[in-house]
């Protein structure tokens, strides 16, 4: 009998722990599962989180471009070569205070279908319609700029047909719909108003005060008076549209590029070579010489290598740099310059290559471009660059600068080529001048990083 206790005993012992365990299991199971469900939910708050901080420093942007703007209300902005005196110039500084330039687009898009050149206003509106949006079907974000024609009679026809006159940068909407902008007029930033809904009506009233909704932005002349003739004076009615660049953009993403990446220089050398023995294509977008061979090789990698800021675009003595300084500027600003160890896709400068200055002296710093494409087990560097011929192939070789070539076997291997002849006169002074590639090296410059 005590046995058979005892076994029962055991058997209930056993059973019971057996629950136990699974239970355990069970909850262990359902542990897991939760703990799955809270990585999920951690990753899903780690995505919002990114969008919140993507959307914040949109945010941030909009709001340190108001806060600039209001710097400025009832004063002029400055004057700079940068941007011009007017409503354009004023929120062009604006955006170029966050290195965005309203103004670069490309130059075939900066005339109309006859040839004219666009205003500012329109320039810059298509840049927003480019790189954002142009749009009328919303209330706009403070930040935004606002587009009118017809502020003025801009080509003196008398008529009612100039688009994209004037523009102002959006401060606040408020609880009516107005939206208040700050405009550059008659000399002064002024804040004004503008509303849709009330497209002609220049108030309303509130209580015992009188609100602004339509702010006047043109005045009727005394021939139109005379002639009788209906002119839209208000803000609502002389509204073009609306302009963003940053919905859902950042002023940092949205900075001209600087650089090409590493991984891109085999394909860059390719196009370039696409063009030996070529005549460069024309384009509003370059020039046809050697620097502007080098522009177009970059700019077909969305790098414009000619954009510096406009007051380094002058020399001490006010005159414009030619296009292989500002080559050379970019490159030492944003990218490298350096002198020995050449890669292929970099650039070389060259001194000296003509008499720039017709002064008879050899004073002439960076008057040659060329694009490297290979450099030989001589050290000789094969460059393409842009000749009354079209687009060759010359070298260079440092250390042997003072030689035109040298025997290989049977074989005679330029290793400098011969880029500028001496003329009579400078026979006649005895001038000695550089005339082989390696003598008129400067530096070698690299966009890459």
């Amino acid at each position: 009998m005590k046995k058979f206790v005892i076994f029962f005993l055991s058997l209930f012992l056993i059973i019971g722990c057996g629950k136990k365990e699974g239970q355990t299991e069970k909850t262990t199971d359902k542990t897991k599962n939760v703990e799955s469900g809270d990585s999920k939910s951690t990753k899903k708050t780690e995505t919002n989180d990114s969008k919140s901080t993507k959307k914040g420093e949109e945010n941030s942007d909009r709001d340190n471009l108001v806060k600039k703007a209001l710097e400025f209300e009832n004063n002029n902005n400055s004057e700079s070569e940068d941007y011009d005196k007017y409503s354009s110039g004023f929120v062009k500084m604006l955006y170029l205070e966050n290195g965005v330039d309203l103004t670069k687009i490309k130059l075939v898009d900066k005339k109309d279908a006859e040839g004219n050149w666009l205003s500012n206003v329109e320039v810059m509106a298509k840049f927003m319609e480019q790189n954002g949006s142009l749009y009328k079907d919303r209330l706009p974000k403070k930040g935004d700029v606002v587009f009118f024609g017809n502020t003025f009679d801009r080509n003196k026809d008398s008529e009612i047909n100039d688009p994209y006159t004037n523009m102002g940068i959006v401060i606040d909407v408020d609880d009516e719909e107005t939206v208040h902008f700050l405009m550059k007029m008659s000399d002064k930033i002024q804040m004004k108003q503008l509303n849709l809904k009330n497209p002609a009506q220049p108030s309303i009233k509130d209580k015992n005060l009188t609100k602004t909704i339509n702010s006047q932005l043109r005045w009727i002349s005394s021939e139109e008076k005379k002639a009788e003739k209906t002119v839209p004076q208000y803000a609502g009615e002389l509204f073009l549209t609306y302009g963003t660049i940053l919905d859902g953009k950042t002023f940092e993403q949205l900075k001209p590029k600087r650089e090409i990446s590493e991984s891109q220089r085999d394909e860059v050398v390719k196009f370039a070579l696409s063009f030996e023995g070529k005549e460069l294509p024309k384009s509003e977008d370059y020039s046809n010489t050697s620097s502007g061979f080098i522009k177009m090789i970059y700019i077909n990698f969305e790098l414009n290598v000619f954009d510096i800021p406009v007051k380094m675009k002058k020399d001490e003595n006010d005159k414009w740099r030619g296009g292989t300084e500002l080559a050379y500027l970019f490159a030492k600003d944003y990218g490298k310059i350096y002198e020995s160890s050449p890669k292929k896709g970099d650039v070389i400068f060259f001194d000296n290559s003509y008499d720039e200055n017709k002064d008879g002296i050899l004073n002439d710093k960076l008057t040659g471009i060329g694009f490297i494409v290979e450099v030989d087990k001589e050290e000789t560097i094969h460059y393409l660059t842009k000749t009354s011929k079209g687009i060759e192939m010359k070298q260079m070789n440092l250390k042997m600068k003072d030689q035109a070539s040298i025997k290989d076997k049977n074989l005679t291997k330029t290793i400098n080529s011969q880029t500028r002849w001496q003329t009579a006169k400078e026979k006649k002074d005895g001038l000695e001048v550089p005339t082989l590639a390696g003598q008129q090296f400067n530096s070698f410059g690299s966009f890459f990083k």
